[in-house]
């Protein structure tokens, strides 16, 4: 489905400017492939990287956690799966892996 949004869902109390977050995020991940935490430790968190390195626009890009590709065996990558809101570095991008796992079956009992 390309950039098209599938599924996306605002919990009470987000702020409106959530959702250009995500775009930022997802497109970091549409252009690279790579999660969002994977340029985030690639630029070492300057999101001016991407600009002066790769010539993207700061407004519609980022370097942060919380968006990772999907990708199916035998096709490649066809998606993106982003999330924003939990405090923390790491914390949005673990929710994603952990969503992932689950929908493979591949979750941690207990």
């Amino acid at each position: 489905l390309g950039k098209q949004i599938v599924f996306q869902y605002t919990a009470n109390g987000c702020s409106p400017d959530k959702e250009h977050w995500l775009d930022r995020k997802s497109n970091t991940v549409f252009n690279f492939h790579h999660a969002s935490l994977w340029m985030y430790y690639k630029t070492d968190g300057d999101n001016s990287v991407l600009e002066k390195k790769y010539g993207l626009s700061t407004m519609e890009y980022t370097v942060s956690d919380g968006a990772v590709p999907i990708c199916v065996d035998g096709v490649g990558f066809i998606g993106v799966l982003a999330m924003s809101g939990i405090p923390g570095l790491l914390n949005d991008h673990k929710l994603c892996i952990e969503a992932l796992k689950w929908l493979k079956g591949e979750q941690e009992n207990g």
